[in-house]
């Protein structure tokens, strides 16, 4: 069992003494020759939905003598791919200095974790878990008002989906603002 866009890989043995070939096919007869070599690797399978979601390939040996075995399959079944999580809200609007708040669910029942990152690929893990907290977010100018945060959702078999963006908007900090005149006199 693999995730999907995930790679499977088989390992060929036999009990024939002597020099054998092994042989990969896309059929249990005729077929296309995909592969000859004990460790065959299918490599990256995607499903194109949910009536797709194994894929089989067929195994032969062949003697020195050019004999070949009935063919053996090797099947690989597919998790289809995860719904990416909801959240609530997907945007939020913060002041300068607050934190934003963000919930995921999902409607999986097998889902095992949220993993908030700030990458949509590769980048820092920086929770685990259903409630994500930014901490304090400060903008360092007008040009700094816009914090982006992802979240993927992760089955009981490893699987993950794929990441969804989560916004903060950050109202910039209010100018201090200014008393004019700045000291006033009065008489007694």
């Amino acid at each position: 069992t693999i995730c999907n866009g995930d790679s499977a890989e088989f390992r060929a043995m036999s009990l024939i003494p002597g020099n054998k070939v092994f042989n990969w096919y896309d059929s249990i007869s005729a077929g296309n020759l995909i592969y000859t070599g004990d460790t065959f690797n299918t490599g990256a399978i995607n499903s194109s939905g949910i009536t797709d979601l194994t894929r089989i390939y067929y195994l032969e040996v062949q003697d020195s003598n050019g004999c070949k075995s009935l063919r053996t399959p090797a099947t690989v079944l597919i998790t289809p791919a995860l719904a990416v999580p909801l959240v609530n809200p997907p945007v939020s609007l913060v002041c300068s200095g607050d934190s934003a708040e963000f919930v995921a669910t999902t409607l999986l029942t097998d889902a095992m974790e949220f993993r908030w990152y700030d990458s949509l690929t590769a980048g820092n893990l920086l929770y685990v878990g259903d409630t994500f907290n930014t901490g304090a977010i400060n903008s360092t100018g007008p040009l700094d008002l816009l914090r982006t945060y992802y979240v993927e959702v992760v089955d009981s078999n490893g699987c993950t989906s794929l990441r969804l963006p989560v916004a903060v908007t950050i109202t910039p900090a209010l100018d201090v603002p200014l008393v004019n005149p700045p000291v006033a006199l009065s008489c007694p």
